[in-house]
């Protein structure tokens, strides 16, 4: 693997910790959780999330899709769907529009894995309503909330990757845009090193 394309970035994850432990302080209107939050950005930060093996993926249009095709990216967005929520379903519609205004990001790609008790209804509901453009990953077992410890607070239930799924920063990006606004500052300031790195090299 070229050298130049692993990522380290060991002074930009303090700087990425502090960012987002201020975005979160000031969401909590610095409340006595302000601690929790801080705890819980710097236990994440440089950590490996536990990716789900046993999963069904499942395409708007009732097609089956290689993981893979979208798994070989530099970075990616893995977030966790209740799909017994219906808040939550409602919410795959400001994802469906971020995949559109995002998903040509040449060096990203999504991953949503959806928890339900049952996924058939949730299939339909999908393909009448939502619609969705992008694969959707049924968590059989929700391996994404077991296997890594993830809180209730579904505010820590989204994270950037990089391709080694460790974790870059974390917050959900649709429901604050100044975590939006992190998450593609980062993903464009790698993009823009990765050409400069090939035009020298």
């Amino acid at each position: 693997m070229n050298v130049k394309c692993k990522l380290s970035y060991p002074f930009g994850l303090i700087i990425s910790s502090v960012i987002l432990i201020m975005i979160l302080f000031s969401a909590c209107n610095r409340n006595k959780k302000s601690q929790e939050y801080a705890k819980i950005v710097k236990y994440w930060m440089n950590r490996e999330l536990v990716l789900p093996s046993d999963t069904v993926i499942i395409g708007a249009i009732g097609r089956d899709f290689n993981l893979e095709c979208i798994d070989n990216k530099e970075f990616k967005i893995v977030t966790r769907i209740d799909g017994d929520c219906s808040v939550c379903i409602d919410e795959l519609l400001e994802w469906k529009k971020m995949v559109q205004d995002y998903g040509s990001e040449l060096n990203l790609s999504f991953h949503f894995y959806v928890a339900t008790n049952n996924f058939e209804i949730f299939k339909k509901i999908n393909k009448s309503t939502i619609r969705f453009p992008y694969p959707l990953i049924f968590d059989r077992l929700d391996d994404l909330r077991i296997k890594n410890n993830l809180k209730k607070d579904k505010r820590f239930n989204t994270f950037l990757l990089d391709r080694d799924n460790r974790v870059v920063l974390i917050g959900n990006p649709i429901r604050n845009k100044k975590i939006k606004q992190l998450y593609f500052e980062k993903i464009r300031k790698k993009a823009v090193e990765y050409s400069q790195d090939e035009r020298g090299g």
